[in-house]
């Protein structure tokens, strides 16, 4: 998936060696809402499957990306 869709790097880094910056992208912006989203769906009540958790916390990250395109196109 790329930046435009992931939302691009959420806490950029730059690691230089020697002569060359290089950028480290870590997690993106749409990892960072599915962790978010993940968190309030296991604080939220009644345990169900791991798979389940993880595909539901993508989509709400993916809803919450496109909610922040409507608002801030790029």
């Amino acid at each position: 998936m790329d930046a435009k869709l992931n939302g691009g790097p959420a806490f950029p880094t730059l690691a230089v060696v020697g002569n060359t910056a290089l950028s480290e992208g870590g997690l993106t912006v749409r990892d960072c809402f599915a962790a978010a989203a993940m968190q309030g769906i296991c604080a939220s009540g009644p345990t169900i499957a791991d798979d389940v958790i993880a595909l539901e916390a993508y989509a709400i990250a993916d809803a919450m990306l496109d909610a922040r395109r409507a608002v801030v196109p790029r």
